[in-house]
């Protein structure tokens, strides 16, 4: 009997495979990926991408497969995503009931998302149900680059969610504030230094987030997340490290943060105990075992919400906070032993939104908001203190309205000052009682303004406010050295806004290896440079709607100069600095022209041989080329009538009903006096265009005819759009980059709309020879050229396909026009594209690279400063010795 039964199980499990079990089931897929080699972001979310540097043919990928089945598995398909149906089924040889395998396959030829669908089949013939993986597949040789934020913009709608001032003993203030993405702003007496230290939602959770700053710079934080638990976070060990400190699930809005001798100390509330808890950690609070929580006042009221702590300097911990059964608001204390003391009510009916400090003997002074007051239907402000052993408590300003943001700072001499938003007004308030009574000065009233604010006292006794700015999306700060209740004694600056941050950027190199950026940011001007190792950034010129430039140049001197538009007071204006030009009163303003009704635009600078400067513009009422140039004294006005006595303005190129000079970019021959203007003509149709240089050897101001226009330029048309039957005209010579080599030959990068190709051309063997550079996708929006020490070509660009668009670069080390051999294929015939041009990605990143420019070092280090369309902020990347 034993082998009968024997004999069965073998015909049923060999020869037969097992076709003699039941099939009860069809096979399940459990896992399909694509493997990659990189992530990249596209539209602001992370995604499996595969970088590659040839940009057409198939791209061969590994496919992982795992699935399992009751008898076991056959065979599996892989097919392209438009497939419904399974095909070519390759047969698995030793079937499993198991299957996990990494299996290679063609992904169909060019960029952008790739999708497979995936089946498997099982020794009974039966087919699971489709599983789908994707892949980003993005062209384009990768270098190794070091990026860094310049001026880190985010969009401040909902106001801010962590905000710290900091005073160090050198008296400068480092402010931190952010609301989804989380930014460093660093004084050094000359100029801010503003970096984004965390740009994921950190405190995407709560509804406040606690933040501290430490005295070696490192940022503590406590908020809540999104299950409701209590996280601590901080920078101190140079990344971002995160503990869970309380994962009750009930933490709600409301948690402050401080540190002092006795260690880290959170408040927080915790909604399903309606209690006030308290956090604490001595070292390693990393580790979640280090914490030690308590409730600190668990009394059976709703107490706990809108806390704030300090830590005494004796190791003492204190914290106020609202009771919100009883209206009042209320405070506590845990001596360096860790003993509470019986909660206090402080006031009562009154103090919903409140501030703690602490003076030298760790009295408490409490500033908070009445909100049913006696007097007065609208609120106001009220100031409690213990100093005197007993608690006091005086009205402050009771003619102020919804005082949600207040601050209170205590100085050495025990006089309290209060920084707190009137919504009356609506604006920044400060309030002291230095005098013996209580002074109330009005800082800012421009908007609604004055929010989220902090006051700090220095060590010099200067104080500090740092605050925002809701109508123009501003952190601001102010600072005043003395008798500060008369407003005329505070100094208030813009530390960074909302605004988009980097668009129309220039950057230039001086002979110290230092970087200079002109770009804008909202309406502003703005300056940045890294001469101490870090980013430092000025607001320049806030007095217009300053448009759709800027462009930047330095002299022998190594004075630099700015050219720009202002849009709303229709003025091309002129700025420029000797020394120290991260502060914002060092930079000089002159007015070159002014216009009735339109303005000007596409400005671009050059600094001649002999240390002319030399612009090129459009004038938009005539939608004319101009030139201007001014050989000294470039700011000067003596006749006092708003514009600059040295400029010379000359129209270049001007027809009747046809759209010259956009795009313009001017170039001028390091020796001699010759001058090449490129830019693009629209044409007589709107749909159409083409790219032209406009030079000039000598005397490029003169109009001895008198017809307006300069006598000795002479114009060229580089690449024409083609003509179409229907009377309609291609177009090309967009986004016009021009600069010379040390011979004076021109070479320009630019777009050609209709190809959408990235295009070069050069006059160096005597004509104008042209070529295409990137041909794939929309390659060659926003270029910019430049010529290194080496004479190599580089191109800085904007890629737009339907997957990705990207950041990218292309370097030429000569005869950057042959084009002979197709280099992909290896056969004889043209492709259309320069032979040795070389392109490669530089920011691999969805929507990085718009409004790009570029300078190269001796070193051939490439250097970029670009706009970030997610981030809404100006970035900078260096990549070194990579070619």
């Amino acid at each position: 009997m034993y082998y009968l039964i024997l004999l069965i199980f073998i015909l049923l499990t060999n020869g037969c495979g097992n076709q003699g079990l039941v099939d009860k089931e069809a096979p399940k897929i459990t896992g399909v990926s694509i493997e990659t080699n990189s992530m990249c972001k596209k539209g602001g979310n992370s995604v499996p991408c595969l970088l590659r540097s040839i940009p057409s043919g198939v791209v061969t990928v590994n496919v992982r497969i795992r699935g399992s089945d009751d008898i076991g598995i056959a065979g599996y398909s892989i097919l392209s995503e438009d497939s419904l149906v399974p095909a070519n089924w390759i047969t698995i040889s030793s079937a499993g009931t198991s299957f996990d395998n990494v299996i290679p396959f063609d992904l169909p030829s060019g960029d952008g998302i790739k999708t497979i669908r995936v089946w498997i089949k099982d020794l009974g013939g039966k087919i699971s149900d489709a599983s789908n993986a994707s892949v980003l597949v993005v062209s384009g040789q990768i270098a190794e680059w070091k990026k860094e934020s310049i001026d880190a913009k985010s969009d401040f709608e909902n106001g801010l969610n962590s905000h710290s001032l900091f005073i160090d003993n050198n008296g400068n203030p480092e402010i931190v504030y952010g609301d989804n993405e989380l930014y460093s702003a660093m004084f050094d007496s000359t100029g801010w230094a503003i970096e984004n230290i965390k740009d994921a939602s950190i405190v995407s959770g709560g509804s406040s987030t606690g933040t501290f700053i430490a005295p070696d710079g490192s940022v503590l934080l406590s908020y809540i997340d999104t299950n409701n638990n209590l996280i601590y976070a901080t920078n101190s060990s140079g990344s971002w490290i995160y503990t869970t400190v309380d994962g009750a699930g009930s933490i709600s809005g409301f948690t402050d943060i401080t540190q002092g001798p006795g260690g880290i100390n959170i408040s927080y509330y915790d909604s399903a105990k309606q209690a006030l808890k308290y956090a604490s950690c001595v070292s390693a609070c990393d580790d979640q075992g280090n914490w030690v929580l308590a409730d600190a006042d668990n009394t059976g009221d709703d107490v706990g919400i809108y806390s704030t702590i300090k830590s005494g300097s004796d190791g003492s911990v204190h914290i106020a906070y609202f009771d919100n059964t009883n209206n009042a608001i209320k405070y506590i204390t845990r001596d360096s032993k860790g003993v509470w003391s019986s909660p206090v009510t402080v006031d009562s009916n009154t103090g919903v939104f409140n501030a703690l400090s602490l003076d030298s003997d760790n009295k408490a002074h409490i500033a908070y908001y009445d909100n049913t007051p006696t007097n007065t239907p609208t609120g106001g402000l009220k100031y409690a203190t213990n100093a005197s052993g007993v608690w006091v408590s005086v009205d402050v300003d009771m003619n102020s309205s919804v005082v949600h943001y207040l601050s209170i700072a205590v100085d050495a001499g025990g006089s309290v000052h209060i920084a707190y938003y009137d919504g009356l007004s609506p604006g920044l308030k400060y309030a002291s009682n230095i005098s013996g009574l209580w002074v109330i000065a009005i800082l800012d009233h421009n908007g609604i303004t004055g929010l989220y604010n902090r006051i700090a006292v220095g060590s010099d006794n200067k104080l500090h406010i740092s605050y925002f700015d809701s109508t123009n999306k501003a952190v601001r700060y102010a600072v005043c050295a003395g008798n500060c209740t008369d407003t005329n004694n505070w100094k208030n600056v813009s530390v960074t806004s909302s605004g988009e941050a980097g668009r129309y950027n220039s950057v230039i190199r001086d002979p110290s290896g230092n970087l200079h950026v002109s770009y804008i940011g909202g309406r502003d001007l703005r300056y940045a440079e890294n001469s101490t190792g870090k980013w430092r950034t000025a607001i320049i010129d806030e007095s217009g709607n300053i448009g759709g430039c800027s462009s930047m140049a330095a002299d022998s001197s190594g004075h630099l100069h700015i050219v720009c538009d202002d849009m709303e007071n229709k003025l091309l204006k002129y700025a420029t600095c000797s020394n120290n030009c991260i502060v914002p009163e060092n930079w000089t303003f002159a007015t070159v022209e002014k216009s009735a009704t339109v303005g000007f635009s596409y400005v671009s600078l050059a600094v001649d041989a002999d240390g002319g400067l030399n612009i090129s513009y459009q004038d938009i009422e005539t939608t004319s080329l101009k030139y201007a140039y001014c050989s000294k004294d470039c700011t000067d006005d003596k006749d006092v009538n708003g514009l600059a006595d040295n400029w010379n303005k000359i129209f270049i190129d001007k027809i009747t009903d046809i759209d010259l000079g956009k795009y313009s970019s001017i170039a001028a021959a390091n020796t001699g006096t010759k001058k090449y203007i490129s830019y693009y003509n629209r044409g007589a149709n709107a749909n159409g265009g083409d790219l032209k240089v406009a030079v000039c050897e000598s005397d490029c101001i003169d109009d001895k005819n008198g017809d307006g226009l300069a006598d000795n330029w002479t114009i060229e048309t580089i690449d024409e759009g083609k003509a179409n039957a229907d009377g309609t005209k291609d177009s090309t010579g967009l986004f016009t980059s021009i600069k010379t080599d040390k011979n004076g030959d021109a070479h320009v990068s630019y777009f050609n709309e209709t190809l959408g190709d990235l295009m070069y051309a050069t006059n160096k063997s005597g004509d104008w020879v042209k070529t295409a550079v990137d041909k794939y996708d929309t390659a060659g929006v926003y270029s910019a050229l430049t010529i290194g020490a080496d004479e190599k070509m580089y191109i800085v660009y904007y890629r737009y396909s339907p997957g990705l668009s990207v950041l990218k670069y292309a370097v030429c080390d000569s005869d950057c026009t042959i084009d002979n051999i197709d280099s992909v294929t290896g056969e004889g015939n043209s492709d259309g594209i320069g032979d040795n041009w070389k392109t490669y990605i530089s920011d691999e990143f969805d929507n990085a690279g718009v409004f790009a420019s570029i300078m190269t070092d001796s070193d051939s280090g490439i250097h970029i400063v670009y706009y970030d369309t997610d981030t809404g902020g100006l970035n900078y990347t260096f990549g070194s010795g990579i070619f």
